[in-house]
């Protein structure tokens, strides 16, 4: 008898779920992980964030962000899910949840939805324009959570830091079962930082919160506040702090009335206040806001300092003319270029900004103005203004011009005027103003105006560090400029410092430590420097000596070279004193062909804008550019934006035909040499003629 077993397959089937979350008020800050909060890609990251705009966290140090690092990719499609809720217990569910985004407009954007069928269907949270920081736009082409609702925008109309949103959980009490996410939608150009989230706080609402928060009446210590209570309370939390501060970590206090007065607030400051209802004990409401306002400006006390540490125009400061002011440093990039390219911050090397006017922003006679606000000298008994300026076109030899102006109270006086060259430095200026007759309240201007004629374009005006402080028992001088000099000596001008009529120069290789060069008396104004070794580089500081032993603070450096040349390489196309002298039979041989180039290392150091130059690359099309392994291609357009280089026939210059090339040679002897470089080349789509030029370097 055969015995037949039968073998039942079960396909067990389960639900997978994350851990259910049966406990209210819920917070999750995500300070100990993800806390059940889940994404399938890798588009949404656990972390601190350090891209350019959401660059932090609303607390702690984790958020969910799409990209921690970077740009969120393009086509963007993902969502971050959170744990399963119960709210079988819950009849009035709220959500508060801290959010960032910085997404191109309508384009891409973030939406949160729920769902209680375990993630089958979805359906938004809220609707558009909804209170409380909910969503803006309707029409995001992204399409996140498969809509095109929700919040997106970008370059100020984004949400520009982190912002509180709340809505009611509508339909969702007394279901057992709840998922939410954050989806996030973005079509396939143009790509920012995009969104993030941290911070969440759901609630079953006992105590509804205030709305219509209004702030008024504004002085530069108090400001009113007022509010519509939705809850019957009687008594309400307020909190206050600094624009961008986190929530939590402000001034609060307890009243009993509304409206109310907050005080003790700082004139010309920016601040963000939040309210929140008490309905007794242990029953409070979430927070509304934040109400940004800003306490109007008053006079300031001296001394008076102005860093331009944050890349906006400060509170109280005023502009005018033509073009705006800008902000920039090595550490966040800027307009800053040309002579003025990477340059970091004045007095916080590197992580600071500064202020200044775009040389390519400025035609020809275009004046704009920079206006302190209004700051009370009266307390300073030798009243000095000081300032930083960066000054350095060497690209051309257009200059505009930089006037500063001081206000006594009754008149505008001239304290300095720049429109020459400062050095790649920043060079501090002060100005002792007790000779003027101060009358009231005192202002600095600062005024750019574009040169008349010629481009502009490269030359940016840089400004730091504004101060009207107490001059020091020895007042540092300003100004320190090199103005010539040959191959032994170099001529130095600077502004007094205060009434001294004696000084001492130090100077030393490029980079030294002051204290540790060379120092010489100056006993006039300008002075020279003797006795230099020729062809290097220096940096050169000024003291003022106010006698018995009391100086003044090392000023510089201002670098300076004994090349024997001028800042800027001088060059014609005239015949040179030594003639045509035809290198074809004598100099190193070079087929480049179509568009090709050779490195060289020069027989001798050249300075070209105040650079030394050592190698360089020689193109078959006609020029050289001032660096080694450089393409030197042909565009036949204008010069700007071109590499720094010679370009004595720059036109596209065909392969080489029999006895034809690119030499190059040395001639005569050191110190006198000179470095020629011939071309013999046809010209594309020519008659087949040869062109014959040459270079000379002296």
């Amino acid at each position: 008898m055969k015995h037949f077993t039968l073998i039942a397959l079960l396909s067990l089937f389960s639900w997978q779920v994350n851990a259910q979350i049966t406990s209210y008020p819920y917070t999750e800050d995500f300070e100990s992980g993800a806390g059940g909060w889940t994404t399938p890609g890798a588009v949404w990251q656990l972390g601190s964030p350090t891209n350019v705009v959401i660059n932090s966290n609303f607390s702690g140090v984790n958020s969910w962000v799409t990209n921690l690092t970077g740009l969120y990719p393009a086509n963007a499609n993902e969502s971050v899910t959170s744990p399963v809720f119960d709210f079988s217990s819950l009849t009035n569910p709220a959500i508060q949840v801290a959010i960032w985004w910085e997404s191109e407009f309508s384009w891409d954007g973030a939406v949160l939805q729920s769902s209680i069928d375990g993630g089958a269907s979805w359906q938004n949270v809220g609707a558009l324009n909804d209170p409380n920081n909910w969503y803006n736009d309707g029409t995001i082409n992204g399409n996140p959570g498969g809509q095109q609702i929700g919040w997106t925008g970008r370059n100020g109309s984004g949400s520009n830091g982190w912002v509180l949103a709340y809505n009611n959980l509508t339909g969702l009490g007394g279901q057992p079962n709840v998922l939410l996410r954050f989806a996030f939608g973005a079509d396939g150009s143009v790509q920012d930082d995009g969104f993030a989230f941290d911070d969440i706080t759901i609630v079953d609402i006992t105590c509804p919160q205030p709305s219509a928060l209004v702030v008024s009446n504004l002085t530069g210590t108090t400001a009113d506040v007022a509010w519509t209570d939705n809850a019957g309370a009687s008594s309400w939390e307020v909190e206050w702090g600094p624009a961008g501060y986190t929530p939590g970590t402000g001034t609060s206090t307890i009243v009993g009335t509304n409206p109310t007065t907050v005080t003790g607030l700082t004139y010309a400051t920016d601040y963000e206040i939040y309210i929140r209802a008490i309905c007794g004990p242990g029953d409070t409401s979430l927070w509304t806001g934040s109400s940004l306002f800003t306490t109007p400006c008053t006079t300031f006390p001296a001394p008076f300092i102005e860093s331009f540490e944050t890349a906006g125009l400060p509170n109280c400061w005023s502009e005018g003319g033509v073009n705006s002011w800008e902000y920039g440093s090595q550490a966040i990039g800027g307009f800053a270029g040309y002579g003025a390219s990477g340059v970091t911050d004045y007095s916080v090397s590197g992580t600071g900004t500064f202020i200044g006017m775009d040389g390519s922003n400025n035609n020809a006679g275009e004046v704009s103005t920079l206006l302190t606000p209004f700051i009370d000298a009266t307390t300073l008994t030798l009243p000095m203004v000081s300032y930083a300026v960066f000054y350095n076109n060497v690209d051309n030899q257009v200059f505009n011009e930089l006037l500063v102006e001081f206000w006594d109270g009754t008149a505008w006086t001239t304290i300095n005027t720049v429109n020459a060259n400062l050095g790649p430095n920043w060079v501090e200026f002060t100005t002792i103003v007790d000779p003027l007759t101060i009358t009231g309240d005192v202002q600095i201007r600062f005024t750019v105006t574009a040169a008349a004629t010629g481009s502009t374009f490269y030359n940016d005006i840089l400004i730091d560090d504004v101060e009207v402080k107490e001059a020091p028992p020895c007042p540092n001088p300003s100004g320190l400029t090199w103005t010539g000099g040959d191959n032994s000596t170099a001529a130095l001008t600077w502004n007094q410092g205060w009434q001294e009529t004696q000084w001492i120069l130090e100077y030393g290789p490029q980079g030294f430590t002051p204290g540790t060069g060379t120092s010489v008396p100056a006993f006039q104004n300008p002075d020279t420097l003797t006795g230099l070794t020729p062809n290097q580089f220096y940096d050169v500081y000024v003291y003022a000596d106010c006698g018995g032993g009391d100086t003044s603070q090392a000023v510089g450096p201002a670098v300076f070279n004994t090349y024997n040349q001028g800042q800027f390489m001088e060059a014609n196309t005239l015949c040179p004193d030594t003639g045509w002298v035809d290198i074809a039979s004598v100099g190193v041989l070079n087929n480049l062909g179509d568009d090709g180039e050779v490195s060289i290392t020069l027989p001798f150091p050249i300075l070209y804008q105040n650079t030394q130059v050592t190698d360089i690359t020689i193109g078959s099309n006609g020029a050289i550019i001032m660096a080694p392994g450089q393409q030197v291609g042909f565009t036949n357009g204008a010069m700007a934006g071109q590499a720094s280089g010679l370009y004595p026939f720059w036109d596209d210059l065909g392969p080489e035909e029999a006895g034809e090339g690119v030499f190059y040679h040395t001639i005569g002897t050191a110190p006198n040499q000179i470095f020629i470089v011939q071309w013999n080349k046809d010209h594309v789509g020519g008659s087949g003629a040869t062109y014959i030029f040459q270079l000379q370097i002296h």
